[in-house]
């Protein structure tokens, strides 16, 4: 017989209040036992016994399986357990910043990187640090490699240089004048003047070597010192002078390659800025086969970093938090600034010397606790306050030009010292560690802040054209303050409008005093030079006013003759380009490289002489990301792309580069014979919703994105192109296309999905199904002789038939609401039908649109805001209707189609103005349908691997993905964005550079012409 249980006093304190509740529900619930309640909840007996016993409080995952084992609603225990954690903080004298313990340091460093004094802190990368110490003493130049949150910083303060023990070391980092950074540094060791070692070091690189001998003169001959250059990757993101960059990295490798060299370099360099690296030859020999690589912790060196730093603090981790933040940490990128950080609010929210897994899950996790922070931080400034922290944080960031944003270091001269609040603001942040002050510089704490609170990411994104004037009106300021004042270095002309243009729109106040009097004196330059340009100009009018009447009966004469050869030379150019795309169109579908090769340089060359669609779409088409293979959908953010392959494998991408996806995450096969059909995400863009059809028939299969893992299978298929609702809590599927019965499915818990009702009547089978977008509203159709019918499924338990639709409007192969949610359009093989469902009870039909040409793959399109409907019309091309004002339907628009193929498959892009159609030549059309009465043909693609049978736009409209031949799944990528592929593909220093015999090949009679401007 089991032992009873503790008697609980619910006065005694929070944590046996929330025990004696749970107690209190298990007694209503029957009084379960414990063995029957693990059985129901997936946990042990003895950990949901624990969750009871009033010792500690339990994790809130152990919590809410408990309250679900009893029936009970988990949102509400979820609100229940928060508050009881914020009580046990409270009751322990925590607050909800980044407080400093009341006794003894922090055993954790937070977001900042470890420093020479935190090396007795530093646990998990021994192996690393003797790896880069035997490194080191074989090469004189070293490069430590490895993506932004690895530890390098770390690695190379906390240690490398304690393992060096009693050598002279020298670390610094780059900034926007590296070389000024270097004579300082030097200066100390050397004990002369900065101002003198900066003059020596700018007129010879070779001179840093000499300056190094100098300083090592009075130590032994073979010791060497050691000069650490930390993120080295700040000479391309931070300074754009590029004779100091060249001048830094001569100086560097000259250095450490000197016959008699007592110098021994180590650069830490972010893994993304590999290739920029590359681009200079001498780096690149000072770095072969001297290269240590920065990569994730194993889960073994994970556990010495968690628990080794607290063990030192006298403090122990609890053994389920290791495990927990093992499992978040393992395989994730740039995890360690999050880890610990975690690690910090955690052990800020301690019970007695144990770090808890509840105390973990209240900060947020890895995922969630830097954030947390961040927002808190921010919300406790005032609105002006709010302002200058906004402020301050887009100065701290460099934007990314094809790379991702990066931290950047600014002076204090770069805030306002007259306003007071600066100083709150500076040191608010600083508390918090959320940046890092020195008695001249300021930076972010770690680039993880950049990507991962969510705020500060919108302010990056918002306007990054307004942040780019801004930076570089700040750079301009520097130059002309150090050049004092020299009006030379002023702006001008297109600059000076195009930031007066910024001033005018979003005010002063975001500039400090030094760029306020830097712009003053532009404007004031370019007056007094605009007035002495017009006193010139006056005295050339009168004389171009004699010479314009001698030379106007010769110009108009001319002129003609010059027009008429004009216009014929550019027809006969149209001709030759038009036929030297469909040349490229046949060398890019070859398989062999180098022809592969020469289609990317004449599609472009193509666009440089006349971007026209046609070449615009060679362009684009050429550069298409190919040969994939799979299924796709792009995630509600549009960071992220997924793809599904045979076998139901999946693929992660990072879009950060459209045109050059990032594999970032695979999981292996779910099933050996499961063929993906279609993968959608949830609305909220944590699940993926995968069709695939194997043996046994059709599948869904549910996938967790952010844990990488198999959810749920269940029988069936999602109905039509809305299958889920807004909230992601329910999901329509039907077993096969001749079923009859639509089952609602319960994801709320994707891992435990629960059939909650099923709805029936469609005869025929059901063909497609569309959610209100409140969720609360269900239109099921089925085959010909079926009538649509709508559903309340407010309460998705007890779904309730409002109203049947009338008529035969034969087998509806879409359905969908417009964007207000009062009407239906219902799509069938010839007829298109519009229901007002204001009244969902007395739905009214609207006025007959009639017959048209649908395709056996794709009938009709209805625009996401739902005013636009894009159709076949008898005649086989697209006819585009206005159904704004349902009692008053238009035809607006046709568009001209491919000459020798016929358009059978159309998406629309996210924001219901552009519209891609899709040819059974294998052409894709892109229209500018913004005006829909004047639709505009932006390009023509190409493609040669068969029919679309699937197509999406990502969120923002970037991006065109394809799944291309039903048997074999090919998928292509097309970036919409020409301008922008061009720019990448000239700065690609092995494109292929077009010959004089090529060029005549494909463009004669044409002058030659760089495809690069």
């Amino acid at each position: 017989m089991p032992r009873p249980e503790r008697p609980l006093d619910p006065d005694a304190g929070v944590v046996q209040r929330f025990a004696w509740e749970l107690r209190e529900l298990r007694r209503r619930a029957g009084n379960l036992g414990y063995r029957e309640l693990a059985r129901r909840a997936h946990y042990s007996a003895s950990a949901l016994a624990q969750a009871a016993r009033g010792e500690v409080l339990p994790s809130l995952a152990v919590a809410l399986a408990y309250v679900r084992a009893c029936g009970a609603d988990a949102s509400d225990w979820e609100v229940r357990w928060r508050t009881a954690a914020d009580e046990v903080d409270a009751a322990l004298g925590i607050r909800t910043g980044c407080d400093e313990p009341v006794r003894g340091r922090a055993p954790y460093v937070g977001m900042a990187a470890f420093q020479v004094a935190d090396s007795a802190w530093f646990f998990g990368r021994d192996r690393l640090v003797a790896e880069l110490v035997a490194r080191v003493e074989q090469r004189r130049f070293v490069g430590v490699f490895g993506p932004s949150g690895s530890g390098k910083s770390s690695l190379l303060r906390a240690g490398l240089i304690p393992a060096l023990a009693e050598r002279p070391v020298a670390v610094f980092t780059p900034g926007t004048q590296p070389l000024d950074e270097c004579a300082v540094h030097l200066a100390r060791l050397t004990g002369g003047s900065a101002v003198s070692v900066c003059a020596e070091l700018a007129a010879d690189p070779a001179n840093l070597h000499l300056l190094v001998r100098q300083a090592m003169a009075e130590r032994p001959a073979d010791e060497d010192l050691i000069l650490i250059v930390d993120q080295f990757e700040e000479i391309f993101t931070l300074c754009s002078d590029h004779e100091q960059r060249r001048w830094f990295i001569e100086a560097m490798v000259a250095a450490a390659a000197a016959t008699n060299s007592q110098t021994r370099v180590v650069v830490g360099v972010r893994a993304d800025f590999y290739g920029h690296c590359a681009h200079h030859a001498n780096l690149v020999d000072a770095l072969r086969d001297a290269q240590v690589m920065v990569g994730p912790m194993s889960p073994d060196q994970l556990r010495q970093a968690i628990t080794g730093p607290a063990a030192r603090a006298g403090c122990r981790v609890e053994t389920a938090l290791v495990s927990r933040l093992v499992a978040d940490a393992t395989g994730q990128p740039a995890v360690l600034p999050l880890v610990s950080h975690a690690l910090l609010q955690t052990w800020h929210r301690r019970h007695g010397t144990m770090l808890t897994l509840a105390a973990y899950e209240h900060v947020g996790g890895i995922a969630h606790a830097l954030a947390k922070t961040a927002e808190i931080t921010y919300g406790s400034l005032d609105a002006h306050q709010q302002d200058l922290a906004r402020r301050l944080f887009q100065r701290l960031t460099a934007l990314g030009d094809g790379t991702e944003d990066t931290r950047r270091r600014i002076s204090h001269d770069e805030l306002d010292p007259e306003d007071p609040n600066t100083m709150i603001v500076l040191d608010t942040l600083a508390d918090a560690r959320l940046i890092t002050l020195d008695h001249d510089s300021i930076q972010l704490a770690h680039e993880a802040l950049i990507r991962h609170w969510p705020r500060l990411r919108d302010w990056l994104t918002d306007d990054r054209d307004s942040l780019r004037i801004h930076r570089q009106l700040t750079e301009a300021t520097h130059a002309w303050q150090a050049l004092d004042r020299d009006p030379g270095a002023l702006y001008r002309g297109t600059r000076l409008a195009r930031t007066n243009e910024w001033i005018n729109v979003t005010g002063r106040s975001g500039l400090t005093g030094p760029e306020y009097a830097f712009l003053e004196a532009s404007r004031a330059v370019q007056t007094a030079e605009q007035a002495t340009a017009q006193r010139h100009s006056r005295r050339l009018y009168q004389l171009i006013g004699l010479l314009a009447v001698l030379l106007l009966l010769a110009a108009g004469t001319a002129g003609y003759a010059v027009n008429e050869q004009t216009t014929a030379r550019q027809q006969r150019n149209q001709a030759v380009i038009n036929e030297a795309v469909n040349r490229i169109a046949t060398l890019a579908s070859t398989e062999y490289y180098p022809n592969r090769e020469l289609a990317l340089s004449l599609s472009l060359a193509a666009y440089r002489l006349d971007p026209n669609p046609r070449t615009r779409g060679s362009l684009i088409s050429t550069y298409a990301a190919s040969d994939l293979d799979g299924v796709m959908a792009f995630a509600p953010d549009g960071r992220t792309m997924v793809k599904v392959h045979m076998s139901v494998s999946i693929e992660l991408f990072e879009m950060t580069q459209p045109n050059h996806p990032q594999l970032v995450a695979t999981s292996p096969s779910i099933g050996d014979t499961s063929r993906p059909i279609s993968v959608l995400f949830t609305p909220d863009g944590n699940t993926l919703v995968i069709t695939a059809r194997d043996d046994s028939g059709y599948v869904t299969i549910l996938f967790d994105i952010e844990h990488r893992r198999h959810l749920a299978t269940l029988p069936g298929m999602p109905i039509g192109s809305h299958p889920l609702t807004p909230d992601s809590h329910t999901l329509a599927l039907f077993r096969d296309p001749a079923d009859e019965i639509v089952r609602l499915i319960d994801i709320t818990d994707p891992q435990h999905p629960n059939e909650v009702a099923t709805i029936g009547g469609n005869a025929g089978g059901v063909t497609a199904a569309a959610f209100s977008l409140d969720g609360h509203t269900l239109v099921t159709t089925g085959g010909p002789v079926s009538q649509p019918r709508i559903w309340n499924i407010a309460n998705p338990r007890q779904p309730a038939l409002m109203a049947a639709l009338p008529g035969d409007a034969g087998s509806v192969r879409d359905v969908t609401f417009n964007s207000d949610g009062n009407l239906i359009i219902m799509i069938s093989q010839n007829i298109i039908r519009i229901w007002d469902i204001t009244d969902p009870r007395q739905p009214s039909e609207m006025p007959f649109l009639g017959t048209y040409t649908g395709s056996t793959q794709q009938p009709a399109v209805v625009s996401p805001d739902g005013h636009t409907l894009a159709a076949l019309g008898p005649d086989g091309r697209i006819v585009l209707r206005d159904i704004t004002d349902p009692r008053n339907l238009k035809e607006i628009a046709t568009l001209a189609g491919s000459t020798d193929a016929a358009p059978y498959f159309a998406v629309f892009g996210p924001d219901s103005h552009l519209l891609a159609t899709f040819s059974t030549n294998n052409t894709v059309q892109l229209w500018d349908i913004g005006n829909s009465h004047q639709p505009i043909e932006t390009a023509v693609l190409t493609h040669d691997t068969g029919p679309v049978v699937a197509a999406t736009f990502s969120p923002d409209g970037q991006i065109l993905a394809a799944t291309i031949n039903e048997h074999f799944l090919y998928a292509r990528l097309w970036e919409m964005n020409a301008d922008r592929i061009a720019t990448e593909a000239c700065a690609n220093p092995e494109l292929h550079t077009i010959t004089q015999a090529e060029w005549n090949r494909f463009f004669p009679g044409i002058p030659r012409q760089s495809q690069c401007y």
